[in-house]
């Protein structure tokens, strides 16, 4: 994967959008109609069973404002060469068959996150930035027109730079929280980078090293408030099995604290990744790979029941899982960051 190219490939050929507050919150639905996303569930549940959630490899998911439109990864079990974006819609009380997204299929496309608003998705690829042959991971948008999408373009420097940049988190106010590997100035190499946005432009990136570590650290969700951060870090001093847990900071006199283990706080490893609250902050989720076959089983498999589970989530492939929000105790944590 070429990592260099000239500064002035990447001109501003995207203007944004998100130049002042916005709301995230959707209105409820009627108490009778079904919702998206489950409300008071204290254990992790897969989210769509068998259409998001299957025996394939899923991963990052993102939601529209009202939660009826969702995008996720998709991707090939093994290499992870192929690496597409689906695209699906809450109608009827259940999640409609899954399409490959109409800008997706053709180059490596990961990690969709829409903007607070719900009008703008972010996703990383390694398709060529225009007018080159380059393709190194780079941070691309796409607008909801109508009942369908934009093309996608490119964000401009200095968000993306001569290196890989790949997953976001868009603050109400349309600031960025940007993953990148080998950016100058960084302290691992790969980085949490914050972009202001300041009147329609991207300001330089400012490295979070209250937040970053020299091991990898990735996978940001920032509310959208700005007040705390979600991420996950390989760092020393991990919780599970995994050798990544779930980290939050919270933002104090405009710096981030120190970050603390999530994974560790609450006593249970997630093995998460793609961390995300619902756009209404009741829900979690996240991706992750359950163990298959690690419990003892009340009853022998049969022929039957293996073959249905090994093509099933909880297979050890990936999966989208949710959960009430207040499963990470965050309120608890946050005392402890802010000493109160």
């Amino acid at each position: 994967m070429g990592l260099s190219r000239p500064r002035a490939l990447l001109v501003a050929l995207f203007l944004p959008a998100c130049t002042g507050p916005t709301s995230t919150s959707a209105p409820e639905p009627a108490p009778s109609e079904p919702h998206p996303f489950v409300r008071d569930e204290p254990e992790p549940v897969v989210v769509g069973e068998g259409v998001i959630s299957t025996g394939d490899e899923e991963f990052a998911v993102a939601f529209a404002t009202d939660g009826r439109i969702a995008l996720f990864s998709r991707a090939d079990p093994k290499a992870f060469n192929a690496q597409l974006l689906y695209v699906t819609r809450f109608e009827d009380g259940r999640w409609t068959r899954p399409e490959i997204a109409p800008f997706s299929g053709t180059h490596r496309d990961i990690d969709p996150v829409f903007s607070p608003d719900g009008a703008r998705l972010y996703f990383g690829s390694n398709r060529p930035v225009p007018g080159t042959s380059l393709t190194d991971m780079n941070v691309w948008a796409v607008e909801r027109v109508g009942d369908g999408w934009s093309e996608p373009r490119i964000l401009p420097a200095p968000v993306n730079t001569p290196g890989d940049e790949w997953q976001v988190s868009v603050a109400r106010n349309g600031d960025l929280c940007v993953v990148a590997r080998d950016r100058p100035g960084g302290k691992g190499g790969v980085d949490l980078w914050l972009h202001p946005l300041v009147d329609g432009t991207y300001q330089a990136g400012e490295n979070l090293a209250s937040v970053n570590s020299e091991a990898t650290d990735g996978n940001p969700f920032l509310a959208p408030d700005q007040s705390f951060l979600l991420f996950v870090s390989k760092r020393d001093g991990h919780f599970g099995k995994e050798p990544s847990d779930l980290y939050v900071s919270f933002r104090k006199d405009g710096a981030f604290t120190a970050p603390l283990n999530v994974e560790r706080h609450i006593g249970r490893e997630l093995d998460a990744i793609a961390p995300l609250l619902s756009p209404d902050g009741r829900t979690f989720f996240y991706g992750a790979r359950k163990p298959f076959g690690d419990t003892p089983r009340p009853t022998p498999f049969t022929a039957e029941t293996f073959e249905r589970a090994i093509r099933s989530p909880g297979n050890g492939l990936g999966d989208i899982y949710q959960v009430r929000a207040s499963f990470l105790r965050l309120d608890e944590l946050r005392r402890t960051a802010l000493g109160g």
